[in-house]
């Protein structure tokens, strides 16, 4: 077979065998963290924007029962984007390390095993739902009034699309990741989500209901995938799609891992999800409504946080890959510092303007409880314990033996909210997932601390005594 000087085939091979970045050098680390840090502040800045011009519109066009209708709804189709059965973020683990090995091949075959498995199980589960959804009174059982049987199909259906995209766009995030790429990939999922939700909220205002708002929001996510897709070509064209390079060894690999890493997600969609529809069924829509909220507020901070922990998480799988545990210990230490210290001030920030806040937000049509509105405070201090902690072992693939406790922890949680909510009303909700996430954070810590042979006291005093790192960051931040 004769290959000529311009045939893709030698292209693919010069890049597969081309030369990875150094990802280990101090300057590009260092330059790669103050890149992912003010990217993540970009998307996070642009998804609290989201949030809050969102509420405010839905209510005035679709008034509070059709939007709590539309939130039941849409919280569904999430569960579908546990059909790659945690391979997309294992897969991407692996990609990194090794990346950071020097085994580009290798990388690109677990892309192409993975993506091929991943893409097989979502589809046949998109087909499951979307027939099913045909034969079941799901109308009647989520409790909907405001929209027909035929819209309630209709919405379902193209939101279950919607996820089906964003499953594919996962791919492409782990692309970017794997070769120092990760602040451009966040830069094209904070454009992607923006002009999402802005179809969407145009759409609304226009007079849309719900199932032509669910096709513009499908489509202008399917029409991003593929301007993305191209912008990571440009990148890293060794990233092809196909299943030449794909491998049985790899899915096997990765399976471990990959169940475990599904209990993340799968959990969080549990407690996330799972609340929307308990309160539906205890309480009413209007009480779905408060309840995403005060979620909303707090998953600002929440987001934050994530800022921290999705900037060091390739770094932290980049020097696991080398075997330099030293590094990894020093990125554990100063995220937690860093993510501790953002969730005290933004909690001190809301304790003195929260309620304003609320009020103007909410624009008066939504009456929230104070004592409500602090238990969520204290759920975010909570959660920023762990919250980035946890990446040493998601990172490195190495977080199976916290996932179970991780599931059965927020499955309890639901059970003990049917409980406390008709004792306490919404309080029993928030209260049920404050206990949770005392119990993760526990749980995380320990295993976390366990793997870096990082001492626990050694743990708190980088938690308590702000250090150089702090320092370090404003001046990122703001000069």
């Amino acid at each position: 077979m004769i290959l000529y000087e311009n045939s893709p085939l030698i292209d693919l091979k010069k890049s597969l065998s081309s030369s990875p970045p150094n990802l280990m050098n101090t300057t590009g680390l260092k330059n790669r963290i103050i890149k992912g840090i003010s990217a993540n502040l970009v998307s996070q800045v642009t998804n609290a924007v989201i949030q809050l011009i969102s509420l405010p519109i839905f209510l005035k066009y679709w008034g509070a029962d059709l939007y709590g209708e539309w939130l039941i709804l849409s919280s569904i189709p999430i569960y579908l984007s546990m059909s790659d059965i945690g391979f997309g973020v294992a897969a991407a683990n692996e990609m990194t390390m090794k990346i950071a090995q020097e085994k580009k091949k290798e990388a690109l075959s677990v892309f192409q095993s993975i993506w091929l498995i991943v893409s097989i199980a979502s589809i046949i589960f998109a087909l499951i739902a979307i027939l099913g959804v045909n034969f079941i009174p799901i109308k009647q059982w989520l409790n909907i009034s405001k929209m027909t049987n035929k819209e309630t199909i209709m919405v379902f259906s193209l939101l279950i699309i919607h996820v089906l995209a964003g499953i594919q766009a996962s791919f492409l995030t782990s692309g970017f990741r794997c070769e120092g790429n990760y602040a451009l990939g966040v830069h094209c999922y904070t454009a992607s989500r923006f002009c999402e939700y802005l179809v969407l909220l145009l759409a609304i205002t226009l007079g849309a209901n719900p199932p032509i708002a669910a096709l513009s929001f499908m489509i202008t996510r399917i029409f991003f995938v593929i301007i993305v897709r191209a912008i990571l070509k440009s990148k890293s064209p060794w990233i092809i799609y196909g299943y030449k390079y794909a491998s049985l060894k790899n899915i096997k690999k990765l399976a471990k891992p990959a169940l475990a890493s599904m209990g993340f997600p799968l959990s969080t969609a549990i407690s996330n999800q799972g609340s929307l529809i308990i309160i539906g069924s205890f309480l009413n829509p209007a009480s779905v409504v408060i309840f995403s909220a005060l979620r909303t507020v707090s998953r600002i901070v929440t987001q934050l946080i994530a800022m921290v922990r999705n900037t060091v998480s390739p770094e932290i799988s980049s020097a696991y890959g080398k075997r330099d545990l030293n590094l990894v210990r020093k990125i554990h230490r100063n995220a937690c510092q860093i993510s501790f210290y953002l969730a005290l001030g933004a909690v001190f920030v809301l304790l003195v303007k929260g309620e304003w806040l609320l009020k103007k937000w909410t624009v008066g049509q939504l009456q929230i409880d104070n004592t409500l509105f602090h238990l969520f405070l204290l759920i975010i201090i909570v959660s920023s314990l762990w919250y980035v902690s946890i990446t040493v072992l998601t990172a490195t693939n190495n977080h199976e033996k916290v996932t179970a406790s991780y599931l059965i922890i927020n499955i309890l949680s639901l059970g003990l909210a049917t409980v406390l909510i008709p004792l306490f009303n919404i309080k029993g909700m928030v209260l049920s997932l404050l206990v949770a996430e005392i119990g993760i954070a526990i749980i995380v810590i320990y295993n976390s601390l366990k793997m870096i042979k990082e001492p626990f006291f050694t743990y708190i005093k980088t938690l308590i005594i702000p250090g150089e790192v702090l320092v370090e960051t404003k001046k990122a931040l703001f000069h």
